[in-house]
């Protein structure tokens, strides 16, 4: 997880990986991104926003291009 604050606005990134009983015969496993966005009001962190994602797995050209990008010149 990671947290970032800037005075009463927050927001955290998780990863997580979701083992899960098919629903309606569809199975919802999978690797998912997530990100909260909070608020601080009246001393309390509340959580304004939410936002996930289903982490797809990468076709080979395309981490090979993310590679050459971390790599640099």
């Amino acid at each position: 997880m990671h947290v970032s604050v800037w005075n009463d606005l927050a927001v955290s990134t998780l990863a997580i990986t979701q083992a899960a009983e098919p629903l309606n015969g569809r199975d919802i496993s999978g690797n998912f991104l997530i990100t909260d966005i909070w608020v601080l009001q009246n001393e309390k962190w509340l959580v304004a926003e939410r936002h996930s994602s289903r982490q797809e797995k990468a076709s080979v050209a395309v981490r090979g291009a993310f590679q050459a990008v971390d790599k640099g010149p």
